[in-house]
């Protein structure tokens, strides 16, 4: 795994975490 990919995947996570954390299902 390249670390550019890392990054833009705990970028993705966080948005992931948010989207979530609003439908709190």
């Amino acid at each position: 795994p390249i670390p550019s990919d890392n990054i833009w995947e705990k970028e993705t996570f966080k948005e992931y975490l948010k989207v979530i954390g609003k439908e709190d299902k």
